[in-house]
C-alpha cells in the first residue's frame, strides 16, 4: 500500500485525537498555560456513563461525505461549568448556574474547537472533512467508540470530555468491517461495541497536544522595593555561572539541560542532558 492510500481515510485515533489536540490547544490560548491530556480508564468512562446520560452536556456533530455518521461529545454538569468558568475567567464554584455568558462562551468555545478538528482531520484525508453541528440532546444510537480525556492545567480544575462514535460512522471509516457488528439496531448490545480506552495507545491522545517550551538562564529572588527600583541600564545578577548549562522547561519542570547556540539568527539550546522518556512524561502529570 503506498503512502497515499495509506492515508485516504482518517482512523478513530485520529479522530480523538483532533479533538483532544483541538480542545487543549484552545484553552491554552484562553488560559496562558499549556494544559495536559490524560486519558480517561475504563473503570472513569464507565461510572461516568449514567451521570452523563441522564444530567450532561452533550453536543452531537455531523459529518460531510465521503464519511457518514456522527461523533458526541459530553460533559458532566461540573464540568461543563469548570469549562465555562474557565473561559470566562470566573471564579470555580461547580455548582453555580451557568450565566447567559457562560453558555456563550461555550458555543463559540466548541465552534471554533470543531472547525479546529475538522482542519486537523482534513490534512491526512483525500477530501476535506467537515464537523457540524447537529444538536445538544443525547445520540439516539448506541455508541460503536467511546473514549474520554481529561485536560489539567495549573491553577485550574480538571474538565473531563468524553467522545462517543456512531457506528454509521465507524462503518464510513472502515467499509470492509465484517466483524459482525453491522446488524440492526437491536443486535446494538454492550457488548458489541468496541470501548477505545487508555489501553489502546493512550500515548496517541498526547502526541497532538502542543506545549510551552521555555528556556531558563538562571533566577533571583528580590524585594519589592529593588524591582521598583530597576531603571535601563540596571544589571540583575542570576543564580547561575557563565559555564553552567542553561534549563530547557516544559511547563514549569525541567526536562533537560543544554548549551545555547544560535541557528539561523535565532537562539537555540543544544541539548546536553536529558531526563528519560518515561520521567519526561510523569513530569508533565505532577
Amino acid at each position: 500500500m503506498n503512502a497515499t492510500a495509506s492515508a485516504a481515510a482518517p482512523t478513530i485515533q485520529d479522530c480523538l485525537n483532533a479533538w483532544a489536540g483541538s480542545i487543549s490547544r484552545a484553552l491554552a490560548q484562553v488560559q496562558g498555560t499549556p494544559f495536559l491530556v490524560e486519558p480517561l480508564t475504563t473503570a472513569e468512562l464507565e461510572s461516568a456513563r449514567q451521570g452523563l446520560q441522564a444530567g450532561g452536556a452533550w453536543l452531537r456533530f455531523s459529518v460531510s461525505a465521503p464519511l457518514r455518521g456522527e461523533q458526541a461529545l459530553a460533559l458532566s454538569a461540573a464540568d461543563q461549568a469548570r469549562l465555562a468558568q474557565i473561559l470566562t475567567g470566573g471564579s470555580f464554584d461547580e455548582k453555580g448556574p451557568l450565566t447567559k455568558e457562560h453558555r456563550g462562551a461555550l458555543s463559540e468555545f466548541f465552534r471554533q474547537v470543531a472547525e479546529n478538528a475538522s482542519a486537523r482531520l482534513s490534512e491526512g484525508f483525500a477530501n476535506e472533512v467537515h464537523l457540524q453541528f447537529a444538536g445538544g440532546d443525547p445520540p439516539d444510537w448506541f455508541p460503536a467508540v467511546q473514549a474520554g480525556f481529561q485536560l489539567t492545567s495549573d491553577g485550574t480544575p480538571p474538565v473531563a470530555v468524553h467522545v462517543q462514535v456512531s457506528p454509521e460512522f465507524l462503518d464510513s471509516l472502515q467499509p470492509g468491517r465484517t466483524d459482525g457488528r453491522r446488524g440492526s439496531s437491536a443486535d446494538s448490545g454492550r457488548d458489541a461495541s468496541p470501548t477505545l480506552t487508555a489501553a489502546d495507545g493512550n500515548l496517541g491522545l498526547l502526541m497532538d497536544v502542543e506545549l510551552e517550551v521555555t528556556l531558563r538562564f538562571g533566577r533571583r529572588q528580590m524585594l519589592l522595593s529593588d524591582v521598583l527600583e530597576l531603571s535601563a541600564g540596571s544589571l540583575v545578577e542570576l543564580d547561575q555561572q557563565v559555564q553552567d548549562p542553561i534549563e530547557l522547561l516544559v511547563g514549569k519542570k525541567v526536562v533537560a539541560l543544554g548549551e545555547v547556540v544560535v541557528a539561523d539568527g535565532n537562539y537555540g539550546i543544544r541539548i546536553t542532558e536529558i531526563v528519560s522518556r518515561r520521567e519526561r512524561m510523569e513530569s508533565l502529570k505532577n
